[in-house]
Formats: structure tokens, sequence, C-alpha cells
């Protein structure tokens, strides 16, 4: 009798490995899973592989009736955590979904195409809907502006490895760093001698993925079609204070690699990101204080302070509320805490509602 695991080695390769990553979430997982496998291909054209870091009995026997490989890593570091998944991939071509995110029906379809019209590509990646917790499409109008990447025409971009360094600016305006769910690498750019770049994001795995497309020696290619849906709900990490803090170091050390390793308007761009999220960190370190009632010195050293770095740093100095309405709320916080503290509290209050409001919360 043949033993599966003979079976999956006779088996013909598949033409793509989709990744799907659930980290310490369970609630959309069968979701994104049902995504991938109403796919528009023959399903022996790709695999699905399940990275986990917890076990489920119900859902791991529901993926193997449908036939997706599972694979359980307790590992913390996330960019490890993924890295081991490609590795253990069989596909030439390795695409990734996030747990709570979905595939238009036809996006393996056009991505199998693109490669196969474009044979030195390396890097690719689509443009996304939003959706809510329950699915339901997100007005454009509310996207952030990562979410919205604006200037990409329908049929996509291709861009030749000669000419990364020159388009990275209209590479980062089309947000092409942003969301796993949107990427896809050729698997041996990933587990060669660019894995280390997986190794050093010990957070946010899309903009490693993002980063060996740029120093790998194959193209890129830039999808002017919406084939995911990235899904905003109440467990989306993104943008509270540990991860800004998160996010800035896993920028550090990037830009450290792509300095040793690469052009220098790769390390520019990163450690101007990095730059960013620190004054992120910043201001958000100073609300925490205000709302928290720290005491008035620690509020007036954190100003302090982040005035500093804004002379340091003076392409962050923009009229935006954000750069210096945290400033205004420092200075009436030494002139009376109690009564900024609540003012504090009830406009994050505010915001609270109006993102749940619009599906954000």
């Amino acid at each position: 009798m043949t033993s599966p695991n003979e079976t999956e080695r006779r088996a013909p390769a598949p033409s793509v490995s989709v990744i799907v990553g659930a980290y310490s979430r369970r609630a959309y997982v069968a979701s994104a899973v049902r995504s991938v496998l109403d796919q528009q291909l023959p399903r022996g054209s790709f695999e699905v592989l399940v990275l986990k870091n917890f076990e489920d009995p119900a859902l791991d026997r529901w993926l193997d009736e449908e036939g997706v490989r599972r694979r359980f890593d307790p590992q913390q570091h996330i960019g490890r955590w993924v890295l081991g998944a490609i590795r253990d991939a069989r596909a030439p071509i390795v695409t990734f979904l996030d747990d709570d995110d979905l595939y238009a029906p036809q996006r393996l379809e056009r991505l199998i195409e693109v490669y196969r019209t474009h044979p030195d590509l390396g890097f690719y990646h689509n443009r996304s809907v939003v959706i809510d917790r329950e699915g339901v499409p997100v007005p454009p109008e509310l996207w952030r502006l990562h979410e919205s990447a604006p200037d990409v025409p329908e049929e996509g971009w291709y861009i030749p490895s000669a000419d990364k360094i020159g388009r990275l600016p209209q590479l980062i305006r089309a947000q092409s760093d942003f969301n796993l769910s949107s990427m896809a690498l050729r698997r041996e750019d990933a587990v060669g001698e660019l894995a280390s770049i997986f190794d050093a994001a010990q957070y946010v795995p899309d903009l490693p993925a993002f980063l060996i497309g740029l120093l790998s020696p194959r193209g890129i290619f830039v999808d002017g079609q919406r084939l995911t849906c990235y899904r905003h709900h109440g467990r989306n990490r993104t943008m509270d204070l540990g991860w800004l803090r998160d996010a800035e170091e896993d920028r550090r050390r990037l830009a450290a690699i792509a300095r040793s390793r690469g052009p220098p308007a790769y390390a520019d761009w990163l450690e101007r990101l990095a730059d960013h999220f620190e004054k992120l960190v910043r201001i958000d370190t100073i609300g925490a204080g205000i709302r928290g009632g720290a005491p008035r010195r620690e509020v007036a050293e954190g100003a302090l302070a982040y005035l500093r770095f804004l002379g340091r740093h003076p392409e962050e100095r923009d009229l935006e509320a954000l750069t210096w309405g945290i400033e205004l709320f420092a200075g009436a916080y030494l002139v009376s805490p109690e009564v900024t503290r609540r003012v504090r509290q009830l406009r994050d209050a505010q915001v609270e509602r109006a993102r749940r409001a619009q599906g954000f919360g």
C-alpha cells in the first residue's frame, strides 16, 4: 500500500505553493483556505500549506479532508516562522495569504500567467480591496493610503532587474511593500543567500519579502488588478504602540542588511521608514503617558525628546495635526493634568467609535 508521503513525492510538483499563515488566530482560517480551494485552476496545479502556531483538532481534520498540507510551528520569530514554511513548500513560486484575508477566485490563475509571461520574474504584487470583519467591502473613500495603491494601471507594470533602483520611488508610491497576502516570490530567492532577510524580520514579514524582490537578480511585476481582500477587524494589530516599536526595529535591521548587500537607495529608504516609525512611537508614548496619568516630569521629558527628534529629522516636520498636536497635549498636561487626561481619553474613545462604525474596529 502506498503511504501518503510516497503519493506526495510521486505527484507532479505544483506550479505555485500558497502558504496560509495563522499566528494565534483561528476565526478566519477556514474562510481563507476556502478562498484558495475555490480558485479557477485545476487543483493539482497548486498546493496549499497552512502554517499554524496552535493545534486545533477540528480544523486539522477539515484540512486533512480537503487535502491541505499543514505545518505546526511554535516559533515566535515571525520571519523564521514564515521562512520555515517556504523551505517546506514544493513549488518554484510561493505566495502567501494571512489567515484573515481572502483571494479573488482568479488570483492564482493570474499569478501563474504573469510568471509564465515573464520567465525572469522574481517578485509579484497585486492590489487589494478592503473588507470588514464580516467580509463586506469597505467603501474606497475610507481606505488608508497604503491600501489604495494609486497610479497602477490594471494591466500592471513589469520592471526588469536593471530598472529596479531607478523605479524604487514608483514602487514605493504603488505600496508594493504592503500586505504579504498580495505577494509572491521565487522560492529559490527566499531560501538562498537572501534568507537572512527573513531571519532579520522578527515581527513584520511583508517588507522582507519585498526587499528580497529588490535584491534578487530578477524583475518585479506590480499588478493593477485587485485580487486580494484585506480584512479589517478587531484583532488587527497594526498601529498599536507595541506594533510600532516592533516595526521600527525590523526596519532598522533590514536597513543594515540592505546597506551591506545592495544599492544605498534601498538602505536610505528603509532608514527613512524606521525614522517615521520612531516618530509614531514617540507620539504614542507621550499620549499613553497622558492617558495613564504619568508624572508631569515624565511627559515633559518625552515631549522634549520628541522635539529634539524633529530637529534631527526635518523631513518628519510636516504640518499634520499628528505631528504637532501631541506637543499641545503635553503642554496642556503640564498645566492641568487631570483635565488634559480626560480630554485625551474622550478623544481616543471618539476615534475608536469612528473606526468601529467604519468596520475597522
